[in-house]
């Protein structure tokens, strides 16, 4: 391969099968003096390896001490080795990964350290391949804009503001609405308003909504958006809290997913449902035994006020059946620690009865090169979220078995006889830099966005 010979670092793809050093073999990729190099087998060629070993280099690169230079990304060397039919998903997940971990806007560093700048080389006869993941990026990076706000910046009312003044430039595509607590109070919606009701004024709770102009939203998507979680009453341990300002996460993915169906015109069945509160402590916090009636009428005993995600979630699936007449549900949401001990930041855990779209979903994720796995729903969970002697659900079992299923269940109640899949992203909503480090990211915007696009675009 020729190298052009300049002052930058150098980026591309070999041949794993015309690699002749067996120790060489055995490295995801290697270092040449201003060369890195990717080795990739044609013939087992993955794509889900291949995002997951392509965010590591970046990860790697990333840590080089002082490394200020710019890098060449030959996109077209790893193009070379898979097949056309990957093409898209390839440039995606070279642009995507560089984004999240390089090109970060927000700093409150006063010394900042200058990232490393990437050209990538990509043929231009490929011009509508990178500028359909070139959208993607965009809609990554205001996801990621979201998640990367810090508490105090970033309240129910802040969040619906970003939202609408972002989704400005789509206003004669989708139609936005924002349910204030007044409005709340009015429809009944309980459950968002209980783990709101310790907030602040300035951090009251809201329901944001998002579809498509004349559409109907079909298939509609359910972020969790808790700006900050305590865990209520049931105060988290301190170690626990760090990182709570990002259980707004499944909202953040949500937005970014009818983003980047706005970017690349994809108008669709589609709407998304964003329920904002900030589960705090307070004079007026939720308590333990407390009976909640929910929009959709069922009574729920809160029996542990930091399984608070699924409350404004529930409410939320009623407001999509009852209001929008959706015909399938989905749920995004950091919803449950029982992830991460099963999955790591590796999997995002998904929960559906419903072999279509257990079909559909596996072949988005097979698109994105996201790794997602199913885990199972059926009636032996479904009983155990109702027992309660004052009321027809408990939010939430001591202890932690079959937690992560039992959310999911809970949840599958208030989706009634509709289509229904869940999605925790709990762990995935984390890349690891290190053993004590680690930045958020928007898990499953990308296998999302491909769902929607090839199930309920026009």
């Amino acid at each position: 391969m020729k190298i052009i010979k300049n002052d930058h670092l150098h980026f591309f793809a070999i041949d794993l099968n015309k690699i002749k050093d067996k120790d060489i073999k055995n490295f995801k990729f290697f270092r040449d003096k201003d060369c890195f190099i990717f080795p990739i087998d044609k013939r087992n060629f993955c794509i889900k390896k291949f995002n997951w070993e392509i965010r590591n280099f970046f990860i790697n690169l990333k840590s080089i001490k002082d490394l200020t230079k710019k890098i060449d990304i030959n996109v077209d060397s790893f193009l070379a080795l898979v097949d056309k039919s990957l093409y898209q998903s390839v440039i995606n997940i070279l642009l995507v990964n560089y984004e999240l971990l390089f090109n970060n806007k927000i700093n409150y560093k006063s010394n900042k350290k200058i990232e490393i700048e990437a050209n990538f080389i990509i043929s231009k006869n490929l011009k509508n391949l990178v500028d359909f993941a070139n959208n993607l990026v965009l809609a990554y990076k205001f996801a990621h804009s979201l998640q990367l706000l810090p508490n105090n910046q970033l309240n129910p009312d802040d969040f619906s503001n970003i939202v609408k003044k972002e989704f400005k430039q789509f206003q004669s595509l989708v139609e936005i609405r924002v349910l204030n607590k007044k409005e709340l109070i009015a429809k009944k919606m309980n459950l968002i308003l209980a783990v709101g009701q310790a907030s602040d004024q300035k951090d009251e709770p809201k329901l944001l909504t998002i579809k498509f102009r004349n559409r109907k939203p079909k298939f509609t998507l359910i972020g969790k958006g808790i700006t900050f979680d305590t865990g209520g009453i049931c105060l988290k341990p301190s170690n626990y809290l760090k990182g709570m300002e990002w259980d707004m996460s499944g909202a953040a993915v949500a937005v970014g997913v009818m983003y980047a169906l706005c970017l690349n015109k994809q108008i669709s069945d589609f709407g998304v449902v964003i329920p904002l509160a900030k589960n705090d402590i307070g004079p007026n916090t939720t308590k333990t035994g407390d009976i909640i009636k929910s929009y959709d009428g069922a009574s729920v005993e809160i029996t542990n006020t930091d399984a608070e995600g699924r409350l404004i979630l529930a409410d939320a699936i009623s407001y999509a059946i009852k209001d929008w007449k959706a015909d399938t549900i989905s749920t995004i949401a950091t919803l449950t620690g029982a992830i991460i001990i099963a999955f790591d930041n590796v999997y995002s855990g998904y929960f559906t009865e419903s072999k279509e779209l257990n079909k559909k979903i596996k072949q988005a994720s097979k698109t994105s090169g996201e790794y997602i796995w199913g885990l199972p729903l059926n009636s032996i969970f479904d009983e155990k979220i109702h027992i309660s002697s004052l009321a027809d659900l408990n939010n939430c079992l001591p202890g932690p078995n079959a937690s992560s299923i039992l959310g999911a269940s809970f949840l599958k109640y208030f989706a009634k006889e509709k289509e229904f899949i869940h999605f925790d992203i709990a762990g995935t909503n984390e890349v690891k830099i290190n053993s004590i480090c680690s930045i958020v990211q928007p898990a499953m915007l990308s296998t999302l966005f491909y769902f929607v696009k090839d199930n309920y675009a026009k």
